[in-house]
């Protein structure tokens, strides 16, 4: 008994198939990373938008115990930001003002204000002249969808983690000259294509630079 192989036209319509599936799978993977940026952009505006109220009302940024225009707290790294005991010089302390006016809800808890949607953590600092937003553990699509909508730039693998509103942070430092995005040694960008599995973190500068 003879077997039939495959002719050259039905091994071409499975490389079509194979190729069409492959790139479908490319996109959804794509649309999936830039709807998660947005959920982070969403959760930074958020504190942006607070804050700007608070300042309407205040005169002073929330987190500005002593009113000198600098966030008291100054830590870029804080681990877990949100189980630090409210303070003076708080990690918590811009929260719990944004609440005791009724610009945040009262009923939310730090960890949750604190939490964004995709687990990374925000809250407020000031280092030296500059008060920021920090978010720790972002994926570095999150971080490049912040500078694409938040800073209207396209995110280069090698110059623009130092500049613009979106920055990355190095160590326990805001970065200030152009470098590249990358997260212990890992960079967010490999081959022209972003490292998906690569976590950076970031800085959303408030106010004039």
């Amino acid at each position: 008994m003879s077997e039939k192989g495959f002719t050259l036209i039905e091994v071409a319509i499975v490389m079509v198939i194979i190729g069409v599936l492959m790139g479908g799978a490319l996109k959804f993977t794509g649309i999936i990373q830039q709807a998660r940026g947005k959920r982070v952009v969403s959760d930074v505006t958020v504190l942006v938008d607070a804050q700007n109220r608070y300042y309407e009302r205040m005169k002073r940024l929330a987190g500005d115990t002593n009113n000198d225009g600098l966030i008291d707290f100054t830590t870029l790294n804080s681990t877990q930001p949100d189980d630090i005991n409210t303070g003076a010089a708080d990690v918590d302390n811009a929260f719990d003002e944004l609440q005791a006016l009724g610009i945040l809800p009262a009923t939310s808890s730090n960890a949750l204000l604190s939490s964004t949607q995709d687990g990374a953590y925000m809250y407020f600092a000031g280092i030296g002249t500059t008060n920021m937003i920090v978010v720790l553990g972002v994926e570095c699509a999150a971080a490049f969808q912040m500078e694409i909508q938040m800073d209207n730039t396209n995110p280069a693998a090698l110059n623009n983690a130092g500049s613009g509103r979106v920055r990355r942070i190095n160590g326990d430092t805001l970065e200030t000259t152009a470098s590249s995005w990358t997260t212990d040694g890992t960079a967010c960008v490999t081959g022209g294509a972003v490292n998906t599995s690569a976590i950076t973190n970031v800085a959303y500068i408030l106010g004039s630079l």
